[in-house]
């Protein structure tokens, strides 16, 4: 794949397809992203083909498990959906991997860079004309665009430190200056206890242990100013009402509720019942185990150990691992108060991953190469086959939701039944009849669902429980 490429698929999955905001608001980039995330991928599958990787083995474990948690969800339906993002996300990180070993995973990383450049002049520029406001960005969304953001200052850094050119490093503190501030307007605690995590990681594996207790005194300092105004403290509260009813719904529901149905699962075992959170639980890990069980769980560990295994090593003998190290160690803790599934932060984690894992080869088994090029071959077949037939379910999904947005417009009950046909398992589209022929859907469904054309546009089909 050449470098060109490279940079267009790397801005497709950061910026427009796999942009959460616009994944949702547009059912047009919502069908071309999943038929170029298709092509890429199967295209990719066939020339290049899964890599012999030790996360190749808990990576393929997750998928399974990922399609299994489906068919077993409390809405297989909304599970079956959800289940492609998962699959997307952990394929990029294959990808990512393979190309680190072409040694294209510098193309990669200027693209995020570039992404990103351009993210924080609009960060900056939302700041200076709403002062008042919370900027996100490219992203739209004000807590991803921290994040995006966060995940990369130290990487960034350490690569214009490095930069040959005398004047790259004199912008350097220029540069992360702008980042800092456009941080800062972002207000995103989560961002913001990220920098300060992937920093003193930074510093700690440089030798600079003296700054760390510095930076960590300042960094608590700044996080319990903000966290004490009123909305702060209200939003925490949510935040712990969702923790708990994460719990809650894992104690009830031990292999999961399926990829994607925490929002569904939340109304029932939520601590605060009005609450209706379009989100998930604001935590990965308790996420993880809420959706997909305790399997999910025991494997994301497995998959985590294999990156770490390769730590000491690479940052002890090449000193740009340390960044990558440190960004990584970021997002874990960022991860510990918000959960970002969207294909734009994967495919940035799958990078930084890569980036520090690619070097290993053995995958924990030996087979002689004939036989192990045969069963990834055959795993890279299956893969193929699988993406081309989610691809076509894909379209009759998205067929359906053309044709419900159209009833949505017109109040068309023609359009609403053309959409039930293509897509009859979808709650919302049958709940959307009835409200046309004047049953009292919001009786059916509680009060506290919104039935507004936005809600029922983008949002509250993850609601409605079958």
């Amino acid at each position: 794949m050449n470098n060109t490429w490279i940079r267009y698929w790397a801005v497709w999955f950061l910026v427009i397809g796999g942009n959460w905001a616009a994944y949702h608001l547009s059912i047009e980039i919502r069908i071309a992203h999943h038929i170029i995330s298709t092509v890429f991928l199967g295209w990719w599958l066939i020339r290049r083909g899964l890599p012999i990787h030790p996360l190749t083995i808990p990576g393929l474990a997750m998928m399974v498990w990922v399609v299994i948690s489906t068919g077993q969800s409390i809405d297989p339906r909304m599970g079956l959906e959800n289940a492609w993002h998962w699959i997307i996300n952990i394929l990029l990180v294959f990808v990512a991997i393979d190309w680190a070993r072409a040694g294209k995973l510098y193309v990669a990383y200027s693209a995020i860079f570039a992404v990103l450049g351009v993210s924080t002049a609009i960060m900056l520029l939302q700041s200076v004309l709403d002062p008042s406001s919370r900027p996100g960005g490219l992203f739209l969304l004000t807590n991803l665009g921290g994040a995006m953001l966060a995940a990369m200052v130290v990487p960034i850094y350490d690569r214009l430190k490095e930069w040959d050119y005398s004047w790259g490093r004199a912008v350097t503190w220029p540069a992360m200056g702008l980042i800092g501030f456009a941080l800062l307007m972002n207000q995103s605690r989560g961002a913001w206890l990220a920098v300060a995590v992937s920093v003193g990681v930074y510093l700690w594996l440089n030798g600079r242990r003296w700054a760390v207790g510095g930076l960590a005194v300042v960094a608590i300092l700044g996080v319990s100013l903000v966290s004490g105004q009123s909305g702060r403290q209200a939003g925490d509260n949510v935040r712990l009402h969702l923790w708990d009813s994460a719990n809650r719904i894992s104690q009830a529901y031990p292999w999961g509720v399926g990829p994607g149905l925490f929002p569904q699962a939340y109304r029932a075992y939520s601590t605060m019942p009005d609450d209706d959170r379009l989100t998930g639980a604001h935590n990965l890990y308790l996420n993880l185990r809420a959706e997909l069980g305790w399997p999910a769980v025991l494997i994301g560990a497995w998959m985590v150990l294999v990156s770490i295994s390769t730590v000491r090593v690479m940052t002890q003998y090449i000193p740009r691992y340390r960044a990558t190290a440190a960004a990584l160690a970021g997002v874990a803790v960022h991860m510990l108060f918000d959960n970002f599934p969207v294909t734009a932060y994967a495919f940035i984690v799958a990078v930084l991953v890569a980036d520090l894992t690619a070097p290993k080869y053995s995958i924990g088994f030996k087979l002689p190469r004939p036989k192990l090029m045969a069963v990834f071959s055959t795993l890279n077949l299956a893969l193929v086959f699988w993406l081309v037939a989610y691809a076509l379910g894909f379209i009759a999904f998205d067929v359906g939701q053309v044709y419900y947005e159209d009833s949505l417009r017109t109040g068309s009950l023609e359009a609403a039944h053309l959409a039930r046909q293509l897509d009859p398992d979808n709650r919302l589209y049958e709940l959307h009849i009835d409200r046309l022929q004047g049953v009292d859907v919001q009786a059916l469904i509680g009060q506290g669902v919104r039935l507004d054309q936005w809600a029922m546009t983008n949002y509250n089909r993850v609601w409605i429980t079958p």
